[in-house]
């Protein structure tokens, strides 16, 4: 790097971080997984997650550790998440520098450079995880390491950066697992960079491949190991599977496809209401008037900015350098790969649109340097202006916003935590109150997590929740429910048994046996805790089972 642009490239992650840091989140269930580095709290070790996020916990663990070698400890679980944040703030803004420095290399236009990164810096998605303790930030931050250490190591012709952008790529992959979709791009960038030596192309190609392979190795093999896979083809088994999410949330349909604009929309500014489930509900929901009206305006506006970048680089096109059309070239090959997995999994996932909108940004700074050197009228460029201008103001104060206000539900979870005892159980949904409960104060408590359960397990998850309830009957402790029988029984086919397989009538039993106990107030309106009578469901399971049996031709007389 040039000194001016190491001294530019420093402030903004400088900057970058301070923000960050300052709009920390107080909604800690925003974003899926905000409070799974609690685990590492509770737990005191490492461990390895899901090949979605293997080395999550990994990061958590080490990063904290870190920190109490330098003198800094969390007090309480509430610390421990402010501790994980700043590894976030950290990150996301090394990503926005890197963003800022591939652009400025790529246009040489310090505007073009500046206008990529603050759009990228501000939008919705990426703001979300910015200022919380989700997974995806540091896969994401390696990933544009790997992009940028390609990117130089082909002007330098260096074989050793090729190595060095391979195995970064599969250490963002191990991190979140998404992030591995730029390679493809990265791949065709390398093997078409100079159309005078192809056969250097390929051996730095090849290179590049080789980085994969060791990175691969290196990370996959050893948090594997930590988890007790130590087999070679157990570990290869494990690598290529998808957990069975594939099967639950996976799937191409019209829906999906509708979505994808929503979803667009809603990563760059905060468009879509809290609640949205779909299209449908936003218009049948009377209370969503408004909110039809902005989801509208937002998709308009951001697709006709899709259309106008389209334009300019259609005329430009014929006057970009062979290697502007590579760029643009290998960052449509990146946005395939990417929405064909939003596509794929979840079209208003904010977690995937983190890496297209990168690349969708810096592709747009490349048309946008370019036409500028065309026509050299700065009127021309008022639709981007305005767009950075809407992407920054909506996106600080909607961050701003939620680090200043209460968490929903916090204090009905710190009610229900003094209520419990460490020894009894819980059975719970994915409700706000168990979810906070569980991260910040149960630690040591017996919990039966009903979604998590019939999604690894399907039917036998009545099985496994009998033989929970069995255990607590007999050391005469309590069972809880919270969230779960008093869920409607639309909700409940929607998930639990259309896709799990997991009957609505199988818990008839326990909604007999179960009596409420109290209503756990919280800003999002209440939410029921339920207390199973033991001895009522023990009857009640042994009537249903001699009655089966004489349905089956058993119980004779």
């Amino acid at each position: 790097m040039r000194r001016s642009e190491l001294v530019t490239c420093l402030g903004i992650f400088i900057a970058s971080a301070s923000l960050f840091i300052l709009l920390r989140t107080q909604q800690y269930l925003a974003v899926d997984g905000a409070t799974r580095c609690l685990l590492i709290y509770w737990q005191g070790r490492p461990t390895a997650g899901g090949n979605n996020h293997l080395l999550y916990f990994v990061n958590v663990f080490v990063w904290t550790k870190a920190l109490s070698l330098a003198g800094v400890h969390a007090t309480d679980a509430f610390d421990f998440v402010r501790l994980t944040h700043w590894m976030n703030a950290l990150a996301a803004a090394g990503s926005v520098s890197v963003l800022w420095t591939l652009s400025y290399r790529a246009t040489e236009n310090v505007r073009a450079a500046w206008g990529a990164s603050c759009a990228y810096a501000f939008s919705n998605a990426f703001l979300l995880h910015a200022t919380s303790t989700a997974e995806p930030m540091v896969g994401l931050f390696w990933s544009l390491a790997s992009v940028l250490t390609v990117a130089s190591g082909l002007g330098a012709s260096s074989r050793l950066r090729m190595f060095v952008g391979g195995a970064l790529l599969l250490l963002a992959m191990a991190t979140y697992e998404s992030m591995v979709l730029i390679g493809p791009a990265e791949l065709i960038f390398i093997y078409y960079w100079d159309d005078q030596r192809p056969s250097r192309n390929r051996d730095l190609a090849l290179w590049f491949l080789a980085g994969c392979l060791f990175g691969g190795v290196t990370t996959y093999v050893p948090a594997y190991a930590l988890s007790g896979t130590t087999a070679p083809l157990t570990m290869l088994r494990r690598f290529v599977d998808m957990g069975g999410g594939e099967q639950l949330y996976g799937g191409v349909g019209i829906s999906k496809l509708l979505s994808l604009p929503f979803g667009f929309a809603n990563s760059i500014v905060p468009s879509l209401p809290g609640d949205y489930q779909s299209i449908r509900s936003l218009l049948r929901i009377h209370s969503h008037d408004r909110w039809i009206v902005l989801t509208s305006a937002a998709v308009l506006v951001l697709i006709g900015w899709l259309v106008w970048t389209s334009f300019r680089l259609a005329s430009v096109w014929t006057d970009l350098e062979r290697r502007q059309r590579l760029i643009i070239g290998c960052c449509a090959v990146g946005l395939v790969f990417d929405t064909l997995a939003l596509i794929f999994w979840e079209p208003l996932y904010d977690k995937l649109w983190l890496q297209p909108l990168a690349v969708a940004f810096f592709a747009s700074s490349v048309i946008l340097a370019d036409w500028y050197r065309r026509c050299q009228r700065g009127l021309m460029f008022v639709p981007e202006a305005l767009l950075i201008a809407l992407v920054v103001t909506t996106g600080f104060f909607h961050a701003l916003e939620a680090s200043r206000s209460s968490t929903p539900c916090l204090d009905a979870a710190r009610h229900l935590a003094g209520t419990l005892r460490s020894s009894d159980l819980l059975v719970a949904d994915w409700d706000p109150v168990s979810l906070l409960y569980s991260s910040f104060w149960g630690g040591g408590a017996k919990r039966f997590d009903v979604p998590m359960s019939a999604t690894a397990n399907g039917p036998s998850t009545l099985r496994m929740l009998d033989d929970e309830i069995s255990r607590i009957g007999a050391s005469r402790d309590r069972v809880y429910f919270l969230g779960v029988l008093d869920m409607p029984e639309a909700s409940w086919k929607l998930f639990l048994e259309n896709r799990c397989h997991l009957p609505y009538h199988s818990l008839d039993a326990i909604r007999r046996c179960a009596k409420p106990v109290e209503k756990l107030t919280c800003n999002e309106g209440g939410e029921v805790l339920w207390q199973l009578s033991l001895g009522c469901y023990i009857t009640n399971t042994k009537s249903d089972h001699a009655t089966k049996n004489r349905g089956d031709g058993g119980g004779l007389s």
